[in-house]
């Protein structure tokens, strides 16, 4: 309670006994570290009258929630199939709202809904002292995904488990408390439900998405861990339908040329017998 009668006289205010003991309460679940950092901030950056709002704020900061034109932006780039994203579960439960309207081309719309949700979601979170939860959105790019990573983690933004998950132990090594990028491997790397890596072929030239492979039943696990941005996932269901038409078509064609050309076996075969029995009736007349 003594460092928010500090702030408080530093920002120029006289702040009552009664007041600072609330505040403390309300206050009372953030770590000491947070608390600190944030009531730093507060008396660095900040004027005018002391509130709790001011200092949640500066939580949200230290907590690494993002701003709503921050996290628009960022999810944003998770439009991008081959980028790899470090967000947050606020950020993504907000994007699953706005990417419907995203992949139909109306940002506007998108916008709009993204931050109606992201502040709903963020303001829930807040009411409960809920914690925003660092989450990755693995995209196809294997030198991209490890830079991503590994600058994420290095900057403090996700802990080290998250990015062993996303990055394997041949691909970094551990310097200092840091992550160095070690090798960028041509094939690329998709994750299951449980975070477990399998290989992933390079996607073909001028291919928005690879279509992913893996062990049977992988597939499903990966699109719901939360690993694959959204769009990155309808991306793929889609390249997969596209595929399954294809096959079709191919067999369809296929099958039609393999019956033309038993017709014109068959025709040619019985040229033949005609050309033979000809043949030999001259030959009968002749004797």
């Amino acid at each position: 309670m003594g460092e928010l009668v500090a702030t408080a006289e530093a920002t120029g205010q006289t702040i009552s006994e009664n007041t600072v003991t609330l505040m403390a309460a309300d206050l009372a679940s953030f770590p000491q570290s947070q608390l600190r950092m944030a009531l730093s901030r507060t008396r660095k950056e900040c004027t005018g009258k002391l509130t709790l709002k001011l200092i949640l704020d500066q939580l949200d900061v230290a907590q690494g929630r993002l701003a709503g034109n921050e996290a628009w932006a960022l999810a944003l780039r998770a439009r991008e199939e081959r980028d790899t994203v470090v967000w947050t579960d606020e950020v993504a439960q907000a994007w699953a709202v706005a990417a419907p309207m995203a992949s139909g081309r109306d940002l506007v719309g998108a916008r709009m809904a993204f931050k109606d949700a992201y502040e709903r979601i963020t303001q829930n979170a807040r009411d409960t002292f809920k914690r925003p939860e660092p989450q990755i959105a693995v995209g196809w790019d294997n030198a991209q995904r490890i830079a991503v990573v590994t600058e994420a983690h290095n900057d403090g933004r996700i802990p080290l488990a998250l990015a062993l998950r996303v990055v394997g132990s041949h691909e970094v090594a551990q310097v200092r408390g840091r992550l160095v990028p070690v090798a960028s491997g041509g094939l690329q790397v998709g994750y299951d439900g449980q975070g477990v890596p399998f290989k992933l072929p390079a996607p073909a030239a001028g291919a928005g998405m690879l279509a992913l492979g893996g062990p049977q039943g992988a597939l499903p696990a990966v699109m719901n861990s939360g690993l694959l941005a959204p769009n990155v996932a309808q991306r793929i269901r889609e390249i997969q339908a596209s595929a399954v038409i294809t096959d079709r078509k191919k067999k369809r064609r296929a099958s039609a040329q393999a019956r033309l050309e038993r017709w014109k076996l068959g025709q040619a075969k019985r040229a033949a017998n005609e050309a033979v029995a000809q043949r030999l009736a001259q030959e009968a007349g002749t004797t």
